[in-house]
């Protein structure tokens, strides 16, 4: 998709549709068991592709009946008071992050906590590419129709 954004100058940009990706993330992850799907996001993010991304997978689990009640969590993904706090109360089987970066850190900070990845919780990531928790280079791999890497139960 390229489009003209008077907000960017009249340059042309070319992004991705990001509530069709995070619409194809949430059914992917329901393909293989997600019921309780959830999204992570910064305090705060008001960007577009966050917001589309969260529509998109609010959209998905609309037309299967699943809960979208407080199923976005806002909170830094190196936060584990907050993050074990929302596993507890909302138990969710899969979480879908505002980014690649918050992937990673999300992944330490579950291992931190003692949660099994994709056992016990799943996630996604966008891009697929390697990143570091601050000690490891994480190196993440594209699987599936929709170019993202999957911790998903096979």
């Amino acid at each position: 998709l390229t489009t003209l954004l008077p907000e960017c100058g009249g340059y042309d940009v070319v992004g991705i549709n990001n509530f069709d990706a995070g619409f194809r993330l949430a059914a992917h992850l329901s393909e293989v068991g997600a019921r309780r799907i959830c999204f992570l996001k910064k305090k705060g993010e008001r960007s577009v592709s966050c917001i589309d991304r969260i529509h998109g997978i609010q959209s998905f689990l609309g037309t299967r009946r699943f809960s979208t009640d407080r199923n976005v969590l806002e909170a830094a993904a190196d936060d584990s008071r907050a993050i074990g706090r929302y596993l507890r109360q909302r138990r969710p089987d899969a979480f879908i992050c505002g980014n690649d970066t918050m992937a990673a850190r999300l992944l330490v900070t579950l291992r931190k906590l003692g949660v099994k990845v994709p056992d016990e919780l799943m996630t996604v990531i966008w891009n697929a590419v390697p990143l570091t928790d601050g000690e490891n280079i994480i190196e993440l791999s594209a699987a599936g129709r929709v170019s993202s890497a999957c911790w998903t139960k096979k």
